[in-house]
């Protein structure tokens, strides 16, 4: 980086850190068998499920000042909770009305310099869109 400025690598500094301090977790709803369960289908969620018993996840993952800043959430977190600073939500499993639209405008929430959220949609969801955004905005729940 021979051409940049001081700025700039200051800049490239400070995103190399936020990255670095970066914490993630998964965050899964506990179900009966869970860990037998996912061990069946070779995966091992006891420290996962160790760590959302030990720490308030939730409540780290709100704070916007929380290196807490990526989540793998697998049927938790959908519905009714709200994290103004999210910013990018990535779909990979099918959903549609109510859930769907809840889901999606989690990144739309407004926040503090932030311009726009961002929906990364894996698995085709947004196919169904034009139905729930009729449910959606009929008023008639779904």
């Amino acid at each position: 980086m021979a051409s940049a400025t001081h700025e700039e690598l200051d800049e490239l500094k400070d995103r190399v850190n936020y990255v670095k301090e970066t914490d993630m977790a998964v965050v899964v709803s506990q179900s009966q068998n869970e860990i037998a369960d996912m061990k069946n289908k070779g995966l091992d969620i006891k420290a996962h499920r160790e760590r959302m018993l030990k720490e308030d996840l939730d409540t780290k993952f709100k704070d916007p000042d929380d290196p807490f800043r990526i989540v793998f959430v697998c049927a938790m977190w959908m519905t009714g909770f709200d994290v103004p600073s999210c910013s990018t939500i990535y779909l990979d499993r099918p959903m549609r009305n109510h859930t769907l639209m809840q889901t999606i405008a989690r990144a739309n929430r407004v926040f503090k310099d932030k311009v726009n959220g961002l929906i990364v949609d894996y698995v085709g969801v947004f196919r169904n869109i034009q139905k729930a955004l009729a449910i959606y905005g009929s008023g008639s729940g779904g």
